[in-house]
């Protein structure tokens, strides 16, 4: 057990670079604490904003899947609609506060033929 000997007989010798390393050390434990500490303050305070401010629910159509059918082939066919039964399922819920139901819809000129303007601008 000489080296623990040796050891103190070395930081005595160097008192002023002990005390720089025994300061250097601290400071590094310190922001290590304060860099967990900051961390769980970030994630419970990220935890109280989501309880506060809610959550949105959005029932969409999968259009990725629908793609991938048709390039390899298959016809789509009637994309279905939204069902009231599924929506109903979700707004019954107690966790639900509110509930908007949206429809977006498009539409076609059948015959092709261009609009003729009556003016020229």
């Amino acid at each position: 057990m000489d080296f623990i000997r040796r050891a103190c007989i070395s930081i005595w010798a160097k008192k002023g670079k002990s005390l720089l390393m025994l300061i250097l050390l601290f400071v590094l434990c310190s922001l290590v604490f304060a860099g967990f500490a900051i961390q769980s303050a970030t994630e419970k305070s990220a935890d109280i904003a989501r309880k506060k401010l809610g959550g949105d629910v959005t029932l969409n159509l999968n259009m990725d899947k629908l793609m991938k059918d048709m390039e390899a082939g298959k016809q789509p066919g009637e994309i279905p609609p939204l069902k009231l039964e599924s929506i109903d399922k979700v707004k019954d819920l107690e966790q639900v506060a509110s509930y908007q139901y949206l429809v977006d819809a498009s539409a076609a000129k059948v015959d092709k033929a261009p609009v003729k303007s009556e003016e020229k601008r």
